[in-house]
């Protein structure tokens, strides 16, 4: 049998600093959103037991490299806080992103556990630049 599908929700913050010409390396926080608490926790008839832990942080280090609008980035991260659903304190994302204008992409990228597939990400991004 198929097992269900759910949705997590992820918002990302952080900062690259350019490493080369085509090439930016950085670091940034990960707050997710796991829709599957309500099915999945234990005692999921108790509202408050389902809703105990949703949100999922996490630090991550990226590596971008560029050609013109195309962009991949390869990251591993770590959870800071995390349900007692997920065993694997570690993932892997990679993810392919096109910019559509300067500071605007959207992509998508795989999140993985212990180098299983458990997450389908398709996303949409800003960059803001900075001036000293």
């Amino acid at each position: 049998s198929l097992k269900p599908y759910y949705y997590a929700y992820t918002a990302s913050a952080g900062y690259n600093w350019r490493v080369g010409a085509h090439h930016l390396a950085g670091g940034y926080l990960d707050l997710m959103f796991n829709c599957s608490h309500r099915d999945m926790l234990p005692l999921k008839d108790d509202p408050m037991a389902a809703a105990k832990y949703p949100f999922y942080l996490a630090v991550c280090g990226n590596f971008d490299s560029y050609w013109n609008r195309l962009m991949l980035r390869l990251s591993i991260g770590a959870y800071l806080r995390t349900s007692s659903l997920n065993s694997w304190p570690i993932y892997e994302r990679v993810g392919v992103y096109y910019h559509l204008t300067d500071h605007l992409y959207t992509g998508i990228s795989l999140k993985s556990h212990a180098a299983h597939i458990d997450y389908v990400e398709f996303g949409i991004g800003a960059n803001f630049k900075f001036k000293n």
